[in-house]
């Protein structure tokens, strides 16, 4: 395991050559299929190109314009919790909007409550069905139909059937036709389908998981903290909030990062920070110990936005997405994503939260990403 900041470089970019996926990767591709996030090789730089294409530019423009549609359906839940002064579970909450605005993003339509309510337990039974063979004792093949493998077959499936039919029902013009027209940027062929619903997968599961957990990790987060909630209110009142809000959204993400470990397996004999490491040994890259790393972070297990609000601050020990040529491709999108929805809610509510449940380890769900426990609750009211 890895959290210093010079030897994670030397993982993730001047020695990555050295380094493929590991069987935690793999073990993801059994649902998402072979799309960018686990690719390897000539075909994933190819496609990564092809894919970063359709992001930026309008994609980002359009879903930023969006956000606020897309909330509607969170903010309704949200008023209702307030006038009854009833807790919700913030992950329960902020899954409402992830996947609209992901839907709206990518289908350039919002899903029906079925298709979101399916898509969402797809998502989290995949992530429980992919951390269950992750930390099995032995990685058996993938051919053996014990139970587990079973399951992920049948999860990957259905995904891929559902996934199939919002592509079939994509609105004209919706990013998803735009990255299904692009050609290799190396052969110039055009993206089978089956690469594409693989891409969409991935596409779906990153912007999800990414918006659901940080933005409730944030509401949790200023909800304990009467100080960092003032400076919320503060920056939503003036007239460019984006700069103070975004600080918030990035401690957020430092102290509860989606990305929390970055496993990396050694294909060629390499030295890491003066060790020598053989071939098939996997190097776990600790994300979440670098961000909490007392040497490189002031008080680092506390909430303080205002360190990100200058310019010292170490930005090699900072990467919830990642890092080198393999770093999430939707990073801008989802920290964009979630300042505007933070903006829109410190504009409307009020937030408590216990900060002792936080700070419990048992609050925390390491699955795809680092999601807070359901039964950690967070109170809510209207702001006159």
């Amino acid at each position: 395991m890895v959290s210093d900041p010079a030897q994670i470089r030397e993982v993730l970019v001047t020695q990555a050559a050295s380094f493929g996926r590991a069987f935690q990767t793999r073990n993801i591709a059994r649902v998402l299929g072979q799309g960018v996030l686990t690719n390897e090789g000539k075909a994933w730089s190819s496609r990564r190109r092809h894919i970063a294409s359709a992001l930026y530019g309008p994609a980002l423009d359009n879903m930023t314009a969006r956000t606020e549609v897309a909330a509607a359906q969170m903010l309704e839940r949200l008023d209702t919790a307030a006038a009854a002064g009833a807790p919700v579970s913030p992950s329960e909450v902020t899954a409402l909007v992830a996947q609209s605005v992901i839907a709206d993003t990518l289908f350039g339509q919002a899903f029906s409550d079925a298709v979101a309510a399916r898509l969402v337990q797809m998502v989290r039974d995949a992530a429980v069905a992919v951390r269950t063979c992750n930390i099995a004792l032995l990685q058996l093949p993938q051919w053996l139909p014990i139970a587990r493998h079973r399951q992920i077959a049948a999860i990957r499936h259905a995904f891929d059937a559902e996934v199939a039919g919002a592509i079939a029902a994509a609105a004209p013009g919706a990013l998803v036709t735009t990255i299904a027209a692009l050609k290799d940027p190396d052969s110039g062929a055009p993206i089978s389908a089956s690469n594409l619903i693989d891409e969409i997968k991935t596409l779906l599961v990153a912007g999800f998981e990414t918006t659901s957990s940080a933005l409730a990790w944030s509401l949790l987060l200023l909800g304990a903290d009467p100080e960092a909630q003032a400076l919320l209110y503060d920056a939503v009142a003036s007239d460019d909030p984006e700069p103070v809000v975004r600080a918030i959204v990035q401690e957020s993400l430092r102290l509860y990062p989606p990305i929390y470990a970055i496993p990396r397996e050694v294909r060629a004999p390499v030295t890491i920070g003066g060790h020598p490491l053989r071939v098939g040994q996997v190097v776990l890259v600790s994300v979440f110990g670098a961000h909490r790393d007392p040497a490189l972070w002031a008080e680092p297990d506390c909430f303080r936005p205002q360190r990100f609000l200058g310019t010292d601050w170490p930005r090699a020990a900072w990467l919830p997405f990642g890092g080198g040529a393999r770093s999430c491709l939707g990073a801008e999108f989802a920290i964009t994503e979630l300042t505007r929805l933070l903006i829109l809610l410190g504009r409307r509510y009020r937030f408590s939260a216990d900060r002792a449940a936080i700070a419990n380890p048992a609050a925390e769900r390491a699955f795809i990403s680092l999601t807070p426990a359901p039964e950690v609750l967070l109170h809510v009211e209207r702001r006159p």
